[in-house]
């Protein structure tokens, strides 16, 4: 089981990446120029928006008390979200041959294919109000 504790330095490890990405994008540049904006604009408040989250969650994590043995995740959703990581690298080396189209096919199909356990038919065919 995954703790409440653990979910708290999981988001200071995040905290500590955006303000990585603050810091190194504030040097590249985050400002309008009259040709557009320099290289660091987005990712620099990309990174503002995923500190401010973090945040939050941290507050949040502070203010709650949780009883003792209370799970953050359960066993079985722990599963599920390391099986859609096991995913990911098996195809990250095929990924300049087979495309930008054909690797996100491949991995949602994989996914209804193995986790879903969705017949291959339904896979193909569009959704229907029989199938939602």
């Amino acid at each position: 089981m995954v703790g409440a504790r653990t979910s708290a330095v999981a988001l200071a490890i995040v905290l500590a990446f955006a303000l990585l990405m603050m810091w190194d994008n504030r040097r590249t540049g985050i400002q309008w120029e009259s040709t557009g904006p320099q290289a660091g604009y987005f990712p620099f408040y990309v990174s503002l928006i995923t500190r401010g989250a973090c945040l939050f969650g941290l507050c949040e994590r502070a203010a709650q008390v949780a009883p003792a043995g209370r799970a953050f995740v359960r066993r079985n959703q722990f599963k599920r979200v390391l099986q859609v990581c096991r995913a990911h690298p098996p195809l990250r080396p095929r990924h300049e041959w087979l495309g930008l189209y054909v690797r996100p096919f491949a991995l949602v199909s994989g996914f209804m294919h193995f986790i879903g356990r969705i017949k291959p038919w339904n896979r193909a065919a569009p959704a229907t109000s029989s199938q939602r």
